[in-house]
């Protein structure tokens, strides 16, 4: 009877022990899976951060060439507008030298005209190859 006893005591006491052994090994196995999952997730954050740094000096970048091309972009109005201006300039001056043409031919046609009529009212008045004081300064004009 007590051998028997001591007999099922002794196999409760190996159930028991393989039921802690168990639940050690399972406690294993979690802390296992959990340092697995711990060691993906500080790979996910490094990745995470990368990114981030990645997206950061790309943002930084664009920022970069943003400006640069805005420069850029308010150098070529700027040059823009100085050849516009300098081509109305250049236009305006055509213009002015056109209508100072237009009148010097003009007064040109007057003065041949006005010349003309003296020559005839002198070759009418004076005796031939004689020139008037007119004649003279007309000439010394010209």
């Amino acid at each position: 009877n007590f051998e028997h006893t001591a007999i099922m005591a002794a196999i409760t006491f190996l159930r028991h022990a393989n039921e802690i052994k168990r639940a050690d090994l399972e406690l294993c196995q979690r802390a296992v899976e959990n340092h697995f999952l711990a060691m993906d997730l500080l790979r996910s954050q490094y990745r995470a951060d990368k990114v981030e740094k990645t997206n950061e000096t790309l943002r930084r970048n664009m920022l970069s060439l943003t400006e640069q091309f805005q420069g850029e972009l308010r150098n070529w109005k700027e040059q823009l507008l100085l050849e516009t201006r300098a081509r109305e300039s250049v236009s305006e001056m055509c213009r002015r030298l056109s209508e100072e043409r237009r009148e010097i031919e003009k007064e040109r046609a007057h003065l041949i005209q006005e010349i003309a009529q003296r020559r005839a009212t002198r070759t009418s008045d004076a005796p031939e190859g004689t020139e008037t004081d007119e004649e003279k300064a007309s000439c010394k004009g010209r």
